[in-house]
């Protein structure tokens, strides 16, 4: 069967907007308001592959951005920004060998668009429900190959006693943490305002920064309020005797929690505050119907980081990068220079990179 291959336009976003949501594990990173951020956020631009099998049925996706970046070349990836997940979404209730002839069209459509655009390299980040890894390594002509533990957390069903639900399913150390934080005397509360967006900002950068990481810049806390509606996204704040001393902010769409900004004032720390925020969240979004709490990829040498998010009850689900070099050039490269030059975009693995 033959697949016609299109660009989402204006008239086909609700139709877009729809398909993803058939399916219950689509996440926030394919969604129209996260397309609009990164364009803003990034100044990039986007083309987002339609598969119809009729003129008016979606029946598979791919999002792409790509950045110019003057005389270091354009880049694509689907998705950037710390490892946002995109790749080829199908209509799941396509069997196995159309499934595969729709991603076929859909990645056809986006290695022409990339070779067209002269990018020095693309690659295609798939989600942590992608189960069809086998199809890439046979179809997507790469070069280099990476992975990440994507580790989510199983919400159970909605019972009366939410709260003892999840706890059951918590491993050790988690259900004490929770616990000595309430015992002492951590409030909390849900909120939208400018203040405690501030708050998180400033606390994150301090954060990151204390171990040598790359914070998100002020230009992102002030966008995301200005894309994403009010539903979208949940800030929690942890108090104690009126002061803020923890933050988290939550996206939300179709069936999942993302779990994307924590922050803790450090002398706080031992008193558990982010873990009764995370447990709190937990209890809100399992009531209001959510499936799923992705804590994002992590990883294989982040050990510490891995068994954080493991006593929350994850589980494990393993993605990939795949990357495929149009200029070799690329690789002369250090790692410093990589990120200089296509900032928040994914290039090549380091550990093919000059020392």
């Amino acid at each position: 069967m033959s697949y016609t291959i299109v660009p989402l336009t204006e008239d086909t976003r609700e139709a877009y907007n729809l398909f993803l949501l058939h399916r219950s594990d689509t996440l926030l990173y394919a969604s129209l308001p996260f397309k609009q951020f990164l364009e803003r956020l990034l100044v990039c631009e986007s083309t987002y592959f339609l598969a119809l099998d009729k003129p008016d049925r979606i029946v598979g996706v791919l999002p792409l951005m790509v950045k110019d970046t003057g005389i270091y070349g354009k880049i694509a990836n689907s998705l950037p920004f710390y490892g946002s997940n995109g790749g080829i979404i199908v209509d799941h209730s396509k069997g196995e060998e159309e499934g595969d002839q729709i991603r076929q069209a859909l990645f056809d459509a986006f290695e022409a668009h990339v070779k067209a655009q002269d990018c020095v390299a693309s690659t295609i980040i798939t989600s942590p429900f992608e189960n069809h890894q086998p199809w890439y390594e046979q179809h997507s002509h790469y070069d280099f190959v990476d992975a990440r533990i994507g580790q989510v957390t199983l919400l159970p069903p909605c019972e009366d006693n939410a709260a003892n639900r999840l706890l059951q399913i918590f491993e050790d150390p988690r259900p004490r943490n929770v616990r000595k934080a309430i015992k002492s005397g951590i409030e909390w509360y849900v909120s939208h305002q400018r203040e405690d967006i501030d708050f998180l900002r400033k606390t994150h950068q301090q954060n990151i920064r204390a171990i040598g990481g790359l914070p998100k810049e002020d230009f992102f806390f002030s966008l995301f309020e200005k894309v994403f509606e009010p539903s979208n996204y949940a800030l929690y704040v942890a108090v104690r005797k009126g002061e803020r001393i923890a933050a988290l902010l939550l996206f939300y769409f179709n069936k999942t929690v993302e779990y994307y900004v924590p922050a803790i004032v450090e002398e706080y720390r031992t008193l558990q505050p982010l873990s009764l925020l995370i447990f709190k969240a937990m209890e809100d979004a399992l009531r209001k119907g959510y499936r799923y709490w992705n804590w994002g990829g992590t990883w294989m040498s982040q050990k510490s980081l891995y068994d954080f998010k493991k006593r929350w009850g994850s589980t494990d689900f393993v993605y990939h990068y795949y990357t495929q070099l149009y200029s070799r050039d690329v690789l002369d490269y250090s790692g410093e220079e990589v990120r200089e030059r296509y900032p928040f975009f994914y290039t090549v693995p380091f550990r093919e990179l000059r020392r």
